[in-house]
């Protein structure tokens, strides 16, 4: 099965939008210097947060979809589309496996955080994949209809530290 994500430009608002959704696109070293910036951060945990939005605003995108295109019924098809929109977006590549309603094994072979990180830094004592880790739970519980705050992801390996990919283990809390 082959997923589309419909793509629209309105000239007039300069406004694109991906499956009716208003979206920006940044380049792989925009992203990381949010994430920086969001390190620094002492007096709140401003990579908690960052994590947080990427759920919130991933679930509400993904949940759409599937609204959208009900022909994507079984878990394996909703995992290729998660995959599929996380690649085409330009996040990288990602891998579900084990998957149910008390968790998932993830791995990204490819992270275009965790490899701009790298590059531009330096490789890190800490994982660094924030978004993804918001991501890969928005995924989830959308899948299993669960709320905001559902599910927990450890970043376990990352690109950043010199892992050769990036592994998180995701658990219902």
């Amino acid at each position: 099965m082959k997923y589309v994500f419909e793509r629209e430009f309105d000239k007039e608002k300069n406004i694109v939008r991906i499956n009716g959704k208003a979206a920006i696109g940044h380049c792989q070293y925009y992203n990381t210097l949010i994430l920086k910036t969001m390190e620094s951060f002492g007096y709140v945990d401003g990579l908690k947060i960052y994590e947080e939005v990427a759920e919130e605003a991933n679930r509400e995108a993904f949940s759409d979809y599937l609204k959208n295109h009900p022909e994507v019924v079984s878990l394996d098809d909703k995992l290729s589309v998660a995959s599929d929109m996380y690649r085409t977006f330009g996040f990288g590549l990602i891998e579900f496996s084990d998957v149910d309603e008390k968790g998932a094994k993830v791995v990204a072979p490819v992270s275009h955080f965790a490899l701009t990180w790298k590059k531009r830094w330096g490789k890190r004592s800490a994982p660094i994949c924030y978004f993804t880790k918001g991501y890969i739970a928005a995924v989830l519980s959308a899948i299993f209809d669960k709320p905001f705050g559902s599910y927990e992801v450890k970043e376990l390996d990352c690109i950043s530290m010199g892992d050769r990919i990036c592994r998180f283990e995701v658990r219902r809390i």
